[in-house]
């Protein structure tokens, strides 16, 4: 702030704005404080923990704050003997596989040959099964072309009809 010492009277010196005209220097009153200048607010409580020489709550000391932050907080430790039981108990899951994998594995008389043999025909029926759909979808196919409904063949179903001897080989076979 400029003074004038003839006249006595505050005045802000002008000043150059971004694209580059200038303001006309101001009058203010003795005392006045520009706007840029006041300190912001700070209210009592703000002023009471600046005032303060640590940011610790009250009753807490430094040495107490260094060693609760090397505790884990009650979210942590549940989230920790969480992933304990899951750990746990993928390990028995696995090792309960494994022991009913041995166990598959072992036979006492001629149960073993028997699940087999059950398994092997419940897998040979599906097969047919499913031989025999694919047979069907591919005279479906076949007449289609035949009636003219179908005018050209894309890649999928080319291979759809070149299949067919292959398929009605594997069905001979089971």
């Amino acid at each position: 702030m400029a003074t004038n010492d003839e006249t006595s009277t505050y005045s802000i010196p002008a000043t150059r704005r971004a694209d580059g005209t200038w303001r006309k220097p101001r009058r203010v009153k003795e005392g006045y404080v520009p706007q840029d200048e006041m300190p912001t607010y700070e209210s009592i409580g703000k002023k009471m923990t600046k005032s303060q020489s640590s940011s610790l709550p009250p009753g807490i000391s430094a040495a107490d704050n260094e060693s609760s932050s090397k505790d884990k907080s009650k979210a942590q430790k549940k989230n920790e003997q969480r992933k304990l039981k899951k750990k746990l108990k993928n390990q028995e899951s696995d090792d309960i596989k494994d022991t009913a994998d041995k166990l598959d594995k072992c036979s006492i008389g001629n149960q073993a040959s028997t699940k087999t043999a059950e398994d092997h025909k419940q897998v040979s029926d599906g097969r047919k099964r499913n031989i025999e759909k694919k047979l069907r979808q591919i005279k479906e196919l076949q007449k289609k072309l035949d009636n003219g409904e179908i005018k050209e063949l894309n890649s999928e179903q080319i291979a759809k009809l070149n299949k067919k001897e292959e398929l009605e080989k594997e069905l001979a076979s089971l």
